[in-house]
């Protein structure tokens, strides 16, 4: 009598030889099973509020944020960088320098951070800072470089100011908007800049996103849908496509922000910050650690496993598959700097 094969167990058995099929094909061609990227802290700093992070290709990194008291009160500037993918760290601060929200380098050891009421510009991969631009009664929020001799930055009163000649000289725009400008996008002389901000007070609510195209002379409002209230806008590395997140919405232009189109939306995340490789790879984060990744240039976005439930607040692709993340504890005044590989 022949014995009856039930269900789970027929299925075991097809299960285990698929497995063998699959090992022997791995022993017979030498080829490896991938290893999928994953999320693991590389450093980490204490009483430091981080605002943002930057990594350049050959493995420079640059965070800037502020130092905290016991009550998580940002009392001055601190930019930490490193020259070997986070593995080691230094500092630069200053007892006049104001909490910083906001760096951008390129290739060559130049590069920008803004906050309070200055722009700071290096020339030597950050090891020394000086202030190109300071003016009492401004809130940089964002700055944007071009990566030659463009720089553009925003406030928090609706202000932006530009520069063609890496920060000797600037025009002042302002009238633009009402709203708090947060984030900046400065391509190149070329191509269009985008700013996006919000009007966040107990009588208005809602999203903004101007475009110039004559390098920062003027600056036109663009109309959209949907319920952006954008906190961070990059340029795809990928392409000439836009990318604006913030809140529970990820908005996408692909004609050099003319229009834009809703690429995503949740109502359980709060998105802070996106970035994109130049594959058209990217994360978008936000509070309670949330996680969102892009493999086709920000047209679909799926949820990913949180690493953490701290407040993620930057992210940055060095590479497609590299990124970095950091995220602040309120409980221990803790920040982490967390890579993708």
């Amino acid at each position: 009598m022949k014995k009856q094969l039930y269900p789970a167990t027929l299925l075991n058995i097809m299960i285990g030889w698929l497995l063998l099929m699959v090992a022997c094909d791995d022993k017979n061609t030498g080829s490896e099973v991938p290893v999928l990227p994953k999320w693991k802290e590389v450093a980490s700093f204490s009483n430091f509020y981080p605002a943002s992070v930057w990594f350049t290709e050959a493995g420079e990194g640059f965070i800037a944020g502020a130092i905290t008291d016991s009550s998580n009160r940002l009392i001055q500037g601190s930019i930490r960088y490193t020259d070997d993918n986070g593995q080691n760290w230094q500092e630069f601060t200053s007892d006049t320098l104001p909490p910083l929200s906001d760096i951008c380098m390129n290739n060559s050891g130049n590069g920008f951070a803004a906050g309070g009421e200055c722009l700071l510009r290096t020339t030597d991969n950050g090891k020394t800072w000086s202030s190109v631009f300071r003016n009492n009664g401004w809130f940089f929020q964002s700055v944007s470089y071009d990566g030659s001799a463009g720089v553009m930055a925003t406030d928090l009163l609706g202000r932006i100011v530009v520069s063609n000649d890496m920060g000797e000289h600037w025009n002042v725009r302002t009238g633009i908007t009402s709203c708090q400008l947060c984030s900046i996008s400065n391509p190149g002389q070329q191509e269009s800049a985008i700013a996006v901000g919000m009007m966040n007070s107990t009588q208005r609510q809602y999203g903004i996103i101007l475009r110039s195209t004559d390098q920062g002379t003027t600056w036109d409002s663009i109309p959209f849908t949907g319920s952006l209230m954008p906190c961070s806008v990059v340029r795809s590395q990928y392409s000439n496509h836009f990318i604006a997140a913030g809140g529970n919405t990820i908005m996408r232009s692909t004609d050099g922000g003319s229009s834009w189109k809703q690429s995503f939306y949740g109502l359980d995340v709060m998105l802070i910050d996106v970035s994109i490789s130049a594959s058209g790879y990217g994360f978008a984060v936000g509070q309670n650690g949330g996680l969102l990744k892009t493999t086709n240039d920000g047209n679909t976005w799926t949820y990913e496993t949180r690493f953490t439930e701290e407040l993620l607040l930057a992210v940055f692709m060095q590479s497609d598959r590299r990124a970095y993340a950091i995220s602040f504890d309120p409980q221990t005044r803790k920040a982490r700097l967390t890579m993708w590989n």
